[in-house]
């Protein structure tokens, strides 16, 4: 009974931590790193409000790739999170960014509960408290977990999914057969990278049963149970982009795998390096991962899950070469199996520590430790939620004007502000990077536009004058103001009615 009131309270403490720890900027607009991405997911959850959840099939965005209806389809992910947060509007009864954001966090404690349990149960209950604690804070957990990311629910599924499949493999229960399928089929449909865990699930079957029962009844269930939604959902999306001019597939574009001589890159490598020594171990934690390898490498092969998990992460970095060079929250399956390690080393050193000094001494000590951490952490991801105001102010004041949700048009020089804009104006349109002449500008009224915002640096207003001078003769002026980019940098908003 103790026992298991032990576990129920380390249970308890992770999953309200978890939450109570991700709490603070939750009602944010959609203007923090990398939100470009959110804002897609939460779009397609609006066009599901909106025409229904067939839109799980057909995706929509604000977003228009070219001239055409339909080029505001969109074929990228299985809708999962979008169709949650589609429920979550409907529940609250608007697109309120709380409840977008509160449903990753949830999707999130998954994960770290999961996490928690698979370390427990093939490293022990003290390594599986650190690792859970350095889960929490790491910032790239901290910061990514509460934004409105399918790679969240990948992480998350992913981890759910080891755990039940490293069961499986032990006890052959089949809820635990499963409920590993139907995570794993979840966050391969969130990303198909999700698939790189296979590896593991390899690993953990040719150690436990050998190459003779690879091609069994049961496994070959199990492959055909959780590669079959995923390939149907690729070739459908293949197949409808066949057909009509959408926007871009990730599903079957190749461009975030890269060429290969991306592996010759020093500076992909120094970059991933960096990724996961300051963002994801975060200040020395880095080097507790090097003193794991270096010194108690025979505890690592103990659990050797951890090995596999970090050899299949790298395997991805391999693979999804073009993704994990552009975009760092590529990166957040690499947490775990490198906090698992971690977590390890940390266990060890604590019991060094706890051998060679006083009781008091290691008190202090700890305290000391997990409190730089927190601090450390919560600085990365207070820094990574900045936001960059200009778009939500510019998207809110054409929301204000335009009652009739006329066709908009937005010109950002910022490739990564391509939608928020749009999306906060709650109606559709165009996102371009230059100031068009007027020949362009009479080319999107005629496809229905009325009215054009600009986001602009102040600083670079000078050399945008002349265009501003054409636009002022042509048009109506309807609004003029001023926003702040993430870094306090001052920009400049105009409207204008065409």
């Amino acid at each position: 009974m103790k026992k298991f009131n032990k576990n129920t309270s380390i249970i308890i403490f992770i999953v309200l931590s978890n939450i109570v720890l991700k709490l603070p900027f939750i009602n944010n607009p959609i203007s923090d790193w990398h939100s470009w991405n959110q804002v897609t997911t939460v779009a397609t959850a609006r066009y599901i409000v909106e025409d229904g959840w067939a839109s799980l099939f057909n995706a929509k965005v604000d977003l228009f790739e070219s001239f055409k209806e339909d080029s505001n389809a969109t074929f990228a992910e299985f809708p999962i999170l979008s169709g949650l947060i589609a429920l979550g509007f409907m529940i609250t009864g608007d697109e309120y960014e709380w409840a977008a954001r509160l449903i990753s966090i949830l999707i999130s404690t998954i994960g770290v509960l999961y996490f928690y349990l698979l370390v427990r149960d093939t490293a022990g209950q003290q390594v599986a408290i650190y690792a859970a604690m350095f889960y929490l804070i790491s910032p790239m957990n901290w910061y990514f977990h509460r934004t409105i990311m399918t790679d969240v629910l990948m992480v998350s599924f992913v981890i759910g999914g080891l755990y039940h499949y490293y069961h499986w493999i032990n006890n052959q229960k089949w809820s635990d057969f499963i409920i590993s399928a139907f995570f794993t089929i979840i966050a391969s449909l969130s990303k198909a990278y999700a698939l790189y865990i296979g590896i593991v699930y390899l690993c953990l079957l040719l150690e436990n049963h050998g190459w003779r029962k690879l091609f069994n009844g049961k496994n070959i269930l199990y492959g055909f149970l959780t590669l079959t939604p995923i390939i149907s959902w690729i070739y459908y999306c293949f197949y409808q982009m066949s057909k009509m001019n959408s926007g871009n597939n990730l599903m079957t574009d190749a461009g975030l795998l890269g060429p290969i001589s991306i592996w010759f890159e020093l500076d992909y490598w120094s970059s991933l390096l960096s990724s996961v020594g300051d963002f994801t171990l975060s200040a020395f934690g880095f080097l507790i991962f090097i003193y794991t390898f270096t010194r108690h490498f025979s505890k690592l092969k103990e659990s050797k899950i951890a090995l596999y998990w970090l050899g299949a992460v790298f395997f991805y970095f391999l693979f999804v070469r073009e993704g994990n060079r552009e975009h760092d929250y590529y990166q957040m399956p690499f947490a775990a199996p490198v906090l698992f390690i971690t977590a390890i080393g940390i266990n060890q050193l604590f019991i060094q520590i706890k051998n060679g000094f006083k009781p008091k001494s290691c008190q202090i000590f700890t305290v000391l430790f997990w409190s730089l951490l927190i601090i450390v952490s919560g600085k990365y991801s207070y820094t990574k939620a900045r936001l960059d105001m200009s778009p939500v102010v510019l998207g809110k004041k054409m929301k204000e004007l335009n009652q009739g949700r006329d066709y908009v048009l937005v010109i950002d020089p910022d490739s990564l502000q391509r939608n928020q804009a749009v999306y906060y104006a709650k109606s559709k349109g165009w996102h371009i990077r230059k100031l068009p002449e007027l020949k362009t500008i009479q080319e999107y009224k005629a496809h229905g536009v009325r009215y054009m915002g600009i986001n602009y640096k102040s600083n670079a207003l000078q050399n945008a004058a002349p265009h501003l001078a054409l636009y002022e003769r042509n048009f109506k002026k309807a609004w003029q103001g001023s926003s702040t980019d993430r870094y306090k940098k001052p920009k400049t908003l105009f409207i204008f009615k065409l």
